[in-house]
């Protein structure tokens, strides 16, 4: 995985790949981990090359705060202007954690300036999904006093629970507890059904019950009230119950009762790793251990894609203890 990082990397504008380029959070932060513990300076050169490309190009709206969703040019200068959610907390979090860490003012402010695009314009307690797309002529002005006379864009308000469960883990983690424990109660006070199950949104209390919209909330309750104990165990194994597969391990996207025949069974990569680590914790070890298991031969290949596994095998280097996986990072 770390040929394929060094190989895609493009050394004269940062970023990988040519075009169109969308931000690569999960494989910067391997970068970050893995340098760490390498001392790789061509790890250390990709990282902060790509953040700087990022927050110093057009992905980045000096005005307003948050990243825009992609650039459709090698130079990141023709952006895609919406700005996402997911990608806005997973970026400031990113551009925190690296300023932290160096020292980095500019890359604190890039994430100070984030945090406030997502509380300013994508509401509260939970957030909307993200900026509208219609709004290109606004992001075409280029000065403050400009945007004043302009009409501000609306968001999307549709309000996904996977989202919001990120959020409160993100606050929590850059240290903003207030804003992560309001998010947190939201979701469990407002986001369920009858049987425990979150909601995808609120407003359709009939669409599929979804793996992520059930992972990232009780990630998130385990770090933001950790006394909870009970009703993080509880949700646990109604997660299990549902979704985990018995025959092979992991966990389905989707509830096996809503389960679609006619489409193929997907194991999601991410949440599949953050309930690992909640079944360890709980300790369901047996299924945490056959679930890494199944999750390491599906996403084994060293695609960009899956540098989410190869994150979490750095974390966690002997989490299977006499059978550790090897040949990924």
């Amino acid at each position: 995985f770390e040929r394929e990082v060094k190989d895609k990397f493009d050394p004269i504008y940062g970023g990988f790949g040519t075009a169109p380029k969308f931000p690569q959070v999960s494989t910067l932060r391997f970068c970050q981990k893995r340098f760490a513990q390498t001392k790789d300076r061509d790890l250390f050169q990709i990282l902060i090359k790509s953040l700087e490309a990022y927050s110093e190009g057009g992905l980045f709206d000096h005005l307003d705060g948050g990243f825009f969703r992609y650039s459709s040019d090698r130079r990141f200068e023709k952006v895609h202007f919406e700005k996402l959610l997911w990608e806005n907390l997973q970026l400031a979090h990113l551009f925190f954690d690296v300023g932290q860490a160096l020292s980095e003012k500019r890359f604190l402010e890039v994430a100070e300036g984030t945090f406030s695009f997502i509380k300013n314009w994508l509401g509260q307690d939970p957030f909307y999904s993200s900026s509208v797309v219609s709004c290109q002529d606004y992001y075409l002005v280029l000065s403050r006093q400009g945007r004043k006379t302009m009409e501000k864009p609306n968001a999307d308000n549709t309000i996904l629970t996977d989202l919001n469960g990120l959020a409160a883990l993100t606050f929590q983690r850059v240290g903003q507890t207030d804003e992560s424990r309001r998010l947190t109660r939201a979701l469990f006070l407002h986001q369920r059904d009858d049987q425990g199950f979150f909601l995808h949104t609120q407003e359709d209390r009939l669409a599929p019950r979804l793996l992520a919209d059930q992972a990232y909330p009780l990630q998130a309750l385990t770090e933001v009230y950790p006394d909870e104990t009970r009703t993080a165990a509880d949700l646990l194994r109604l997660i299990l119950l549902n979704f985990y597969d018995e025959e092979s391990g992991g966990f389905l996207d989707r509830r096996r009762e809503e389960d679609d025949p006619s489409k193929i069974k997907i194991k999601p990569l991410e949440e599949n790793l953050t309930l690992i680590k909640l079944l360890r914790k709980f300790g369901f070890n047996d299924r945490a251990e056959k679930s890494l298991v199944e999750v390491f031969n599906l996403y084994r290949e060293p695609a960009l894609t899956n540098a989410p596994l190869a994150q979490f095998l750095i974390d966690h280097p002997s989490f299977l203890g006499r059978r550790p996986l090897t040949g990924v990072v």
